[in-house]
């Protein structure tokens, strides 16, 4: 492509940006009908109730400028850090358009092009060195330490009088790894008063207890330190693009000088302050990640990959057994994105986000699969009457693997929690499901099914623990709890697993997901059969009206309705009895 305009000659080497596919091309082109990010770094819970709601309550404004500089917003952060470190001005606090447009205008206020440099790692976060090149700044890296930790001597010997921006991301990305806070303080320390050290901490808030990973409160003493922060991670408003920095106030003032008037719209503006409001959310943020670190990590060890230390809300990986690069694309066609580090000239390492409880559980069941240490999971799911307690059972029997029952789940369950549970708030029923765990064990050749310790048995073939089982089976939370306990099992035993949802919510990635159904009239004869098989009256068209009706819920589900997973078996029992059934089934399994 030819053109006669002036084109800067630094700009003509750069590439256009390459995005990855969206997560609805990835639906089409690999026909999943679930996909989960674990790429980005982003907050698994999404936004916090406040910010949202501030949103909402904003929206109509949407036709108004925000006020230049954004003020109310400059004022929270002032008041919200002042609480810990009273020496913080505002006139210190500059609030951008995402870290993003403080980097860029770092480089427009700091650098003369030709003139000065920028230092930083490398592998770093690649925005310092794109904006370098965009400024025609000269750009020194210093390598990181080969277990990434930081060279800060290496670094200090790339300074010189001509270096106005030195960067340092504490939490770093891709690695996690945390610099050493006396280390760092002293490489400040060692600074030219002419270079501006900035360290980006957009992950600082999963590090652990602030004083002890954050040079921020030593801020007072130094004329050339910045410290930059984001909304993006543990606030999750990455959507919104707000990012702050805490800078020298000359520096500060010229940012502001040369910042866009209408950098930051009036929702993002609303949405931060309100979320520096919900501590409840940031808490809940941290306490999971640190948590959901701790686990991943040694699953991923247990798999032998090399797991690198994280103080953030990701996990850099060397996966065992296969590539990088084919680890994540077989992942990708999963459903699950995970990040591949190439781009970072570091092709062998993987980096995954930390996402919720189910995502996890995905991303590690699928990880166990690769790996060749994946439990063989058979799921059968299916409308009431198609006779999948009984096939589950004998199939289980054949592979020789454990059968869980679902059904036992939801009636214990309901024994222990009541009926009223379906009046308890969502934090209550969080808090109350955490004290819970079921385990598998097998005894004398049989698998047998434990709530907190203690054997399942016959008090749950009660009409009341059924009658509860219903109650409880309707609240999203509770089926939300339990499918997070059979997806613990089914992480630790090979298993067939029966259910509504087992193959498109709980196992999604089973290698093998049946789907039954019949015509309502062929299981409503079967059910009739049973009873009379009992000695039990029932009428004919009451249990069809009850299956029918059954169907109806079950499917118009606002949550997990009944459906076959787009890869399921669907086999069609209507003119087979029990055994012809399971010997189709049988066709499809592996060999005992």
């Amino acid at each position: 492509m030819k053109s006669e305009l002036p084109i800067c000659e630094h700009i003509k080497s750069f590439e256009p940006y390459v995005a990855g596919l969206s997560i609805d091309e990835i639906k089409e082109k690999y026909q999943l009908a679930h996909v989960i990010k674990m790429a980005s770094n982003e907050n698994p819970f999404g936004s916090s109730k406040l910010a949202k709601e501030s949103m909402v309550q904003n929206v109509g404004n949407a036709f108004r400028y925000p006020q230049a500089g954004n003020p109310r917003l400059v004022k929270a952060l002032a008041k919200y850090y002042q609480k810990k470190y009273p020496f913080i001005s505002e006139k210190q606090i500059f609030a951008g358009n995402g870290s993003d447009e403080i980097i860029d205008l770092l480089f427009r206020t700091l650098t003369v092009p030709g003139k000065h440099n920028a230092v930083m790692f490398k592998p770093c976060f690649g925005l310092y060195s794109t904006q370098a090149k965009v400024q025609n700044c000269e750009i020194r890296t210093c390598p990181l330490k080969d277990d990434f930790s930081f060279d800060f001597e290496g670094l200090r010997a790339l300074v010189d009088e001509n270096t106005a921006l030195c960067f340092v991301t504490s939490p770093d990305n891709p690695s996690g790894r945390l610099a050493d806070r006396a280390e760092l303080l002293s490489f400040a320390r060692s600074l030219p008063k002419t270079c501006l050290l900035v360290v980006d901490e957009a992950y600082i808030e999963f590090a652990g207890n602030e004083e002890d990973c954050s040079i921020i409160g030593e801020l007072a003493s130094f004329e050339n330190v910045a410290i930059m922060r984001t909304f993006s991670k543990v606030y999750g408003l990455a959507g919104m693009r707000i990012g702050y920095i805490f800078v020298p106030e000359i520096v500060a003032d010229y940012l502001w000088r040369i910042r866009l008037p209408f950098s930051i719209n009036i929702l993002a503006q609303e949405a931060a302050i309100c979320a520096l409001d919900d501590e409840e959310f940031k808490q809940k943020t941290i306490t999971h990640t640190m948590a959901e670190r701790s686990v991943m990590s040694k699953a991923l060890q247990e798999l032998g990959c090399k797991v690198y230390p994280s103080h953030s809300n990701f996990i850099m990986f060397e996966p065992a057994v296969l590539p990088a690069k084919e680890v994540c694309q077989k992942l990708l066609e999963k459903g699950i994105i995970v990040r591949a580090l190439t781009s970072y000239s570091l092709p062998h390492l993987v980096r995954v986000s930390i996402g919720t409880v189910e995502e996890n559980t995905m991303f590690l069941t699928a990880m166990r699969e690769l790996m060749g240490k994946g439990n063989l999971i058979v799921t059968i799911d299916g409308p009431a009457g198609v006779g999948k307690s009984t096939l589950a059972k004998k199939l289980a029997v054949y592979l020789g693997i454990a059968y869980l029952d679902t059904g036992a789940m939801y009636r214990s369950l309901g024994l222990r929690v009541g009926a009223e549970v379906a009046d308890w708030s969502e934090k209550k029923m969080q808090e109350e499901f955490a004290r819970f765990s079921y385990a598998l064990k097998k005894e004398n050749e049989q698998y047998v099914l434990y709530l907190n310790g203690e054997k399942i048995g016959e008090e749950i073939r009660t009409e009341k623990a059924g009658r509860l089982a219903s109650i409880v089976g309707k609240i999203p939370e509770v089926r939300k709890a339990l499918q997070k306990y059979q997806r613990e099992i089914g992480s630790q035993t090979a298993l067939v697993a029966e259910g509504r949802d087992m193959g498109t919510a709980v196992f999604p990635n089973a290698p093998l997901k049946f789907f039954l159904d019949a015509r309502p009239e062929v299981r409503a004869k079967r059910r009739y059969d049973e009873f009379v098989q009992k000695g039990q009256e029932e009428k004919y068209e009451d249990i069809l009206q009850n299956i029918i009706a059954r169907d109806n819920q079950d499917r118009n589900r606002e949550v997990d309705p009944l459906r076959p997973h787009e890869t399921a078996i669907i086999v069609d029992t209507s003119d087979l009895d029990i055994d012809g059934v399971f010997q189709k089934l049988v066709s499809y399994c592996p060999k005992a």
